[in-house]
């Protein structure tokens, strides 16, 4: 057999039904989530030799069993389907391997900033691969990871665009389960993200992601029903959370709560942000929207990764900003600890305030101080006596054009403009936690 093709046709008012064909090695082979009708609903999807319709993989086509996965979250049960498959044996040229350039596009270390989690015409996202790196490249983007729902059919399109720079191209992809997403940042190969299946524990799919070479993102872990409830994640294995997503609203504040929680268990769970682009130009689910701001050796994608897995990070909507710490004659940037007892110096410097800004500070937490600044750069410099392990980090969030009380401030999902990775006091780590 050269080609495969399958349609899918159902009738349904709100649900969504999605095939998944996994060839007889168990890998991926096609996915579609391009659905067509309202009521009676179609989807088509080909795997050939020689090419595939976005979300599946060209290649050879080996005998054997395959299978097709119906993802039928959302349907009612009797909800009629019909399922049409076609084989097709002319000869067909076979497609070529193409290997993922990863160039180093400035040698030098920095602060790069860019986008963790992008769709294309490849699940649900409505740009193609090459609008998404122009727009990456329009909005000043350092780097972008290309994160499809279920697939890695994008990055073959992703390879043609990463040797020419200037913006550092990572593979990766999301896992969508119907108990929360989460993205796989950096992954050499695709991954099994089968996780709904009971007789593979989440956890299989997180050393699967390590193996690979990447980081287990959790993803908007409180939208609503796509809001991340795998209580059978050992927040251990988790590498990154998403602390502020640009389409949750609300909810980012129930995010920093839940990081808070994890921080303060002594979880080491690097926050960041993310646009979660659907549309790479236009909306409300364009890039260049929030920024997720990483300290790296070198602007490539394993410069990224290895700037990420570090933690110097922060994630904001315009101004920079960097946070450290001094006690006894040791300084610690984010995710670096110093040692107990004594006071601790605590800085924090602002660039690029756009309007007027107060600078939370936080331990543990709680609220420890705050500052105000008008627009500009500034520096900021406090202390504090820390007696038990404990971790300070910062927001920074835009003042209210009008408040009840010259003294009130407020730390909304609406005022946010920048938060940083906490610095941590007295915390040694051991398998992914600290203290």
């Amino acid at each position: 057999m050269t080609a495969l093709s399958l349609q899918l046709r159902y009738t349904s008012e709100t649900g969504r039904l999605f095939p998944l064909v996994y060839d007889p090695g168990g890998q991926l082979r096609g996915v579609t989530m391009r659905v067509q009708g309202n009521l009676e609903r179609s989807l088509q999807l080909q795997i050939a030799q020689d090419q595939a319709t976005p979300g599946s993989l060209p290649g050879p086509l080996p005998p054997g069993t395959w299978e097709v996965w119906l993802d039928a979250a959302g349907l009612v049960p009797a909800t009629p389907y019909q399922l049409q498959l076609h084989g097709d044996r002319s000869e067909r040229p076979l497609a070529q391997e193409v290997p993922f350039p990863e160039p180093v596009l400035k040698a030098e270390p920095g602060w790069y900033r860019g986008e963790l989690h992008t769709h294309t015409l490849h699940s649900d996202g409505n740009s193609s691969v090459a609008e998404l790196v122009s727009a990456a490249q329009h909005f000043g983007l350092d780097f972008l990871v290309l994160t499809d729902h279920f697939t890695t059919s994008g990055w073959r399109e992703l390879a043609q665009w990463a040797r020419q720079g200037p913006v550092a191209l990572i593979r990766g992809m999301e896992l969508t389960s119907h108990r929360g997403h989460a993205n796989l940042i950096g992954i050499e190969r695709p991954v099994d993200i089968r996780v709904d299946d009971p007789a593979r524990p989440l956890s299989a799919t997180v050393e699967e992601t390590h193996r690979a070479g990447g980081l287990f993102s959790v993803n908007h872990p409180f939208s609503n029903v796509l809001g991340w409830q795998r209580h059978d994640l050992d927040w251990a294995q988790a590498d990154l959370m998403e602390i502020y997503h640009h389409l949750e609203f609300q909810h980012n504040v129930l995010q920093w709560g839940l990081w808070d929680q994890l921080l303060g268990q002594g979880y080491r769970v690097v926050g960041v942000g993310a646009t979660d682009s659907h549309q790479a130009f236009w909306g409300r689910h364009r890039l260049g929207q929030v920024f997720t701001y990483v300290a790296a050796p070198e602007l490539s994608a394993p410069g990224i990764l290895s700037g990420l897995r570090s933690g110097r990070v922060f994630v904001s909507l315009g101004p920079t900003l960097e946070f450290q710490a001094a006690s006894g004659g040791k300084t610690a940037q984010m995710w670096e600890s110093l040692p107990l007892g004594g006071r601790v110096e605590l800085r924090a410097q602002l660039r690029g305030l756009d309007r007027p800004a107060t600078l939370f500070v936080l331990k543990n937490g709680l609220y420890l101080a705050h500052r105000d600044f008008p627009p500009g750069d500034h520096v900021w410099e406090g202390s504090d006596l820390c007696a038990q392990p404990s971790y300070y980090r910062i927001e920074l969030h835009a003042q209210p054009y009008q408040a009840p009380s010259p003294h009130q401030r407020f730390r909304s999902w609406d005022s946010f403009m920048a938060a940083s990775n906490p610095v941590l006091v007295g915390a040694h780590f051991k398998s992914g936690r600290w203290k």
